[in-house]
């Protein structure tokens, strides 16, 4: 829609004299009114919005994307200047912009505006000679990396050299203290590299590129490169970074090979793209409402778009859509039953938990159709609120170039360089914004890194846990709030739900079910009372009994890692919910892997089967 203008945009104004246009203006164009938009909330899809999902172009994004960001559905390249919509939409954060023509002359991924601004050669690929590509080194500047000044990197353990004598590492050793955690692993995830860290701290720290990437790693830093061409398409942004290094021109740095995406011989047949996602939302819908299907499921869409960084002005842009499934026996009714919330992708690199939230989705509609005794007993006797995707534009991000993103995409400040919020430490329930200074400053240091806090008390905006300094401040987290509140565009409006009685949020990896309170009670909140310990443990232990998880009674408090902030919190406190969270296995059995998703489409079945099993559990206990 065009914006509007200062004379009314209508076709009798046409033609009138001066003085009768001037009335029309100064009356407010009172024959004209415009509407009054609906507040935001969860609202009923378009009819036509399903046909919005398909890519008549082919240049990676939806028509519906295309209609929210002004190009052209028609056209694969709307600007003319060689680089696709959706290239240029997936490069946003450098500058690349699908409405504006862009010039990147050694096509190394950085424009030519961008580089003179960095002083670095738009004609170089390297500007500095150290064989790290300006991309690659322009990506890793918060690990040291340099792109006019030769960057060293002796251990290539994945930080620049001059950065780790500033921190107090070793240059020449991969892992300084010994402890099992990489100086990178570290210092990426915001601890300080001199600290011993131990356990809980795999949901910060884990792995997220391949085990073929692990093996090259390791050749690099005995001074081998035989592998470089096999992986190279692994590679984080591997349209612009992969070429480079197959061909032999560029080495990767560490940092980049440790930021990889997934092995594309194995991953993009689960792990898919989320207009795949969303169109298989789209077909539960359109099958399960009465024909052919029985009418179980609803389908609803948060009216507000996300935030994605960014135009060719470093500003946020419209991004994906979240959307919303309820299954019931009766779904355009608010029964008498208790009202499940079940929620997947808060955190990005987290990508089996939008495989367990889809499975879900898939085979209890089915099972019921198929007349499974279990299936309609659940589906008959509760209403299950899905929201199968939290963070879409995270999940596009780790899926498709940078497996180890955690955030969402929004860029919240000029100066932010790792861009984002964590959707997980945004929630209005003991926000980190409500301790004082002086109480974030005395946090141990794994539980300020925790929650985006630096070391003086403040905020962090390139953490990977930034909480942002308001609650509540991001679309993906308006959007649950909007669930928990009822705020529906629909006909029964705040009555669509009663409340919602118990609540799961999915996340990877270490294999646990536990409950609030994530952190210590801030005064003048309480802790726990028996009956809620109770009330809360009998679905954690129907969850574990059923999956062979551990069961965790008060989240992660016992091991030393505090979480303001978190949906789970929120839940119970805010909504009064029978909330539980689920760090689900990396792998299917036995021995806790150390990756954030399983690496073959064999292990993510299995463990999307396995949650299966215990989410059925878990909803069978729920009260009314």
């Amino acid at each position: 829609m065009k914006k509007s203008t200062f004379i009314c945009n209508s076709t009798a104004s046409v033609g009138l004299p001066l003085v009768a246009l001037l009335i029309l203006v100064l009356a407010g164009c009172a024959t004209w009114p415009r509407p009054t938009p609906a507040p935001t909330g969860w609202d009923s899809p378009n009819p036509e919005a399903a046909q919005l999902l398909i890519d008549t172009d082919q240049d990676g994004l939806s028509d519906d994307r295309e209609s929210m960001l002004g190009t052209n559905p028609q056209l694969p390249d709307t600007d003319g200047d060689g680089f696709a919509d959706g290239f240029e939409v997936e490069h946003g954060e450098f500058r690349f912009d699908p409405l504006r023509p862009t010039t990147d002359s050694d096509r190394d991924g950085l424009p030519d505006p961008l580089e003179r601004e960095l002083g670095s050669s738009p004609t170089n690929p390297d500007s500095d000679g150290d064989r790290y590509g300006d991309f690659d080194e322009y990506l890793n500047r918060l690990n040291g990396y340099d792109l006019i000044r030769p960057t060293e990197d002796r251990d290539f353990d994945g930080l620049a050299d001059d950065l780790e004598n500033r921190i107090g590492s070793s240059p020449d050793r991969v892992d300084s203290n010994g402890d099992g955690i990489t100086d990178f692993q570290a210092h990426h995830a915001g601890f300080p590299v001199n600290e011993e860290l131990t356990p809980p701290m795999a949901e910060l720290i884990g792995i997220t590129y391949s085990r073929e990437m692990a093996s090259a790693i390791e050749e690099m830093r005995a001074g081998r490169r035989g592998t470089l061409a096999s992986i190279a398409e692994q590679l984080p942004y591997p349209a612009v970074t992969s070429p480079f290094v197959r061909d032999g021109v560029l080495d990767p740095s560490a940092a980049l090979m440790q930021r990889a995406v997934h092995n594309p011989t194995n991953s993009p047949a689960f792990y898919r793209p989320y207009s795949e996602i969303v169109t298989d939302l789209f077909a539960l819908r359109n099958h399960f409402d009465g024909s052919p299907g029985p009418d179980i499921v609803r389908l609803f869409v948060w009216s507000a778009p996300t935030q994605n960084c960014c135009d060719g002005e470093a500003r946020n842009r419209p991004g994906e859509r979240i959307y919303l499934l309820k299954i019931s026996d009766n779904p355009h009714v608010n029964e008498n039953e208790p009202e499940v919330a079940l929620m997947g992708m808060h955190h990005a690199r987290e990508l089996i938990t939008v495989t367990i939230t889809m499975n879900l989705a898939k085979t209890l509609t089915a099972e019921y159709e198929a007349g499974d005794a279990r299936a309609r007993d659940i589906v008959d006797g509760n209403e299950i609120w899905l929201l199968p995707v939290v963070n879409p534009n995270g999940y596009e991000r780790a899926r498709a170039v940078q497996a180890d993103w955690r955030k969402n995409t929004r860029r919240v400040s000029p100066t932010q360089v790792d861009l984002g919020v964590d959707l997980n430490r945004n929630y209005s329930e003991g926000h980190a914004t409500l301790l004082t200074t002086a109480q974030r400053a005395a946090l141990s240091s794994i539980d300020r890194t925790s929650n985006g806090i630096t070391s003086s008390g403040g905020f962090d905006e390139n953490s990977f846990q930034y909480p942002h300094t308001s609650p509540i401040s991001e679309v993906e987290t308006q959007a649950v709030r909007g669930l928990g509140l009822s705020h529906f565009n629909t006909n029964l409006g705040r009555e669509e739900l009663d409340g919602i009685g118990c609540s799961l949020s999915w996340h990877s990896f270490t294999g646990l079910i536990g409950h609030p309170l994530g952190h210590d009670p801030i005064p003048p909140d309480v802790d726990l009372t028996p009956a809620e310990r109770t009330s809360l443990g009998t679905l954690t232990a129907a969850f574990a009994s059923v999956t062979a998880y551990g069961d965790h009674t008060d989240q992660w408090r016992h091991t030393n890692y505090a979480v303001y902030g978190d949906s789970e919190d929120w839940w119970f406190r805010d909504r009064g919910s029978l909330s539980t969270f689920v760090e689900a296995y990396s792998i299917a059995e036995g021995r806790v892997g150390d990756s954030f998703y399983p690496p073959t489409a064999a292990e993510a079945d299995a463990v999307a089967k396995n949650n299966y099993e215990g989410v059925l559990a878990l909803i069978r206990e729920c009260p009314l």
